[in-house]
């Protein structure tokens, strides 16, 4: 709670009155660049990827709604009874996202905020052979239940993110964005009309 505290008041430490206000209707498409299950050395399947679309008040607000979708396999994993197999999970990621914005220079936004989430998640194992078995209820693996993921819930999160956009007109510009999402860090484009 108290990084989230910090977070808003560093967002809300820069001047409040920009030099271009910027309002109106945004659509927004990005990719991931550095995917939320890197750490685990799993494959893309499907690319983090994700769309917006929201509304810039005058002033510094943006809401906007929010949906992403990944997929990726992890490397091999040994089971409870020796067994090698492989996790796909495939990921989508629904919410809605509220930023404070800022223009300290023309062409330069920095922003940030939060979401709140569906956060979504299905596991398939998948055997040496190919074959996919069916994930227990449980995570408790045993000797005859060797599994060592149970199929995840969904989850309602309260995520932040900071970003920052460079405006090549003023209806088109580029944003680098990072946070927890379908993607740790994403790239994109938005266009506000």
């Amino acid at each position: 709670m108290r990084t989230f505290v910090f977070f808003f008041a560093f967002v809300l430490s820069f001047p409040l009155f920009a030099q271009t206000e910027r309002a109106g209707l945004t659509l927004s498409l990005s990719a991931g660049v550095l995917p939320t299950y890197l750490k685990d050395q799993a494959t893309q399947n499907v690319w983090p990827v994700s769309v917006a679309a929201g509304y810039r008040f005058k002033g510094m607000l943006e809401l906007s709604g929010y949906a992403g979708y990944s997929v990726a396999t992890s490397g091999l994993q040994t089971l409870a009874d020796e067994t090698q197999v492989r996790y796909r999970n495939s990921s989508s990621m629904f919410g809605l996202k509220a930023a404070l914005h800022t223009t300290r220079f023309e062409r330069v936004d920095v922003y940030g905020g939060s979401m709140l989430g569906l956060y979504r998640s299905t596991v398939t194992q998948l055997n040496i052979d190919g074959t996919v078995a069916e994930l227990p209820k449980t995570d408790e693996p045993t000797q005859t239940k060797p599994y060592k993921y149970g199929q995840p819930e969904d989850k309602l999160l309260v995520t932040a993110f900071v970003g920052a956009t460079w405006y090549v007109n003023n209806r088109i510009s580029l944003y680098g964005e990072a946070g927890w999402g379908i993607s740790i860090l994403q790239a994109g484009v938005k266009v506000t009309l």
